[in-house]
């Protein structure tokens, strides 16, 4: 299924180009149409980053299909999530997945996909084109129709949903609904890419790459900062080791779990 790919099928280089596309919209749009600048805008940004980054990115894409450390009941809370997690605009579901995994195969290395070698301006999509990968490894999300349908159409897909909430609220609902949360998404996710693989933080794990935890970025990405920990056991959905580490995704699945909305992983 994956032979049939198209114009609207992500690669690397278009990743980057919607990523600098997103940025330069955010940073004109206030200044070239007249929509209002409030803290109601704010809001609605910081609540579509959660559902696009905590259980879109951070539940499902990672915790779930990457690493496999839990299960949705139902297929439509997967589905809906990774819908979440795609219209943030760092890839489809199956190809976040793939990278992500083959990240921590090679975790700061030469092989690494998002090496945060290439510092903080990186925007990670450089090797996605030409990294080398084996399919088999992936069937688990390769052979689901609804993720290579993501994946096929993609762009096709983010376009549709721009149209859909600028055709419903207008440039106000395009921009703190869309615009801004991607933006803040892409955003967050290169600081995580950059600071949790660094000197900064402490380290609770001795381990053969860089992976830090990083209070304030833990705080930034709903617990993905606690990456040292993530790194050591990346089977388990919850990346907290101390009171003190606050992994809010880690929470969430736990109340899934004990709700009986989720199923623990085969790790466990």
């Amino acid at each position: 299924m994956l032979d049939r790919l198209n114009v609207f099928s992500p690669t690397g280089r278009k990743i980057k180009l919607l990523h600098y596309l997103l940025i330069l919209l955010a940073l004109t749009l206030p200044f070239t149409f007249s929509f209002p600048i409030d803290l109601l805008g704010f809001s609605i940004s910081l609540f579509v980053y959660f559902l696009t980054g905590c259980i879109g990115i951070t539940m499902t894409l990672h915790r779930c299909l990457t690493h496999q450390s839990f299960e949705f009941k139902y297929k439509w809370m997967e589905r809906l999530g990774s819908y979440l997690g795609a219209i943030q605009g760092t890839g489809s579901p199956l190809t976040w997945v793939i990278v992500h995994w083959e990240h921590h195969k090679h975790a700061d290395t030469e092989k690494d996909p998002h090496s945060p070698d290439k510092g903080l301006v990186f925007l990670k999509n450089d090797k996605y084109d030409s990294f080398k990968f084996n399919l088999l490894e992936y069937r688990h999300i390769i052979k689901d129709k609804f993720q290579v349908l993501l994946h096929q159409y993609y762009f096709l897909i983010i376009l549709i949903h721009a149209a859909v909430m600028f055709s419903i609220f207008g440039m106000y609902g395009l921009y703190w609904g869309f615009i801004l949360p991607s933006v803040i998404g892409i955003t967050t996710s290169i600081i995580n890419n950059t600071f949790a693989h660094s000197e900064l933080g402490y380290k609770r794990y001795k381990q053969d790459n860089d992976s830090s935890n990083v209070w304030w970025v833990a705080l930034l990405t709903f617990g993905e900062g606690w990456h040292n920990n993530h790194h050591a056991e990346p089977w388990d959905w919850n990346f907290s080791r101390a009171w003190y580490e606050i992994d809010i995704t880690g929470s969430m699945i736990k109340f899934l779990l004990s709700s009986k909305l989720a199923i623990q992983g085969e790790k466990w």
